[in-house]
């Protein structure tokens, strides 16, 4: 975690859940988010590893598979 003036930076984020597996960094700046996640979602059959991209504001946010 590092936070400097407004912005807020989340590094080497982790999610461990029994539905999901995920990883990566996220940024809030001003009530907007950025961000990366690596998503593994082996428990949808053949859908592996998928790059998220976290996007949107702190009262609307959302995900975005990267191709």
């Amino acid at each position: 975690f590092n936070y400097a003036g407004e912005l807020y930076r989340f590094s080497q984020l982790k999610i461990n859940d029994s539905v999901v597996k995920a990883a990566g960094t996220l940024a809030v700046n001003r009530q907007k988010l950025s961000g990366m996640l690596s998503a593994d979602l082996s428990m949808r059959a053949g859908m592996g590893t998928a790059m998220l991209q976290v996007e949107g504001t702190t009262e609307s946010p959302s995900l975005h598979v990267v191709h």
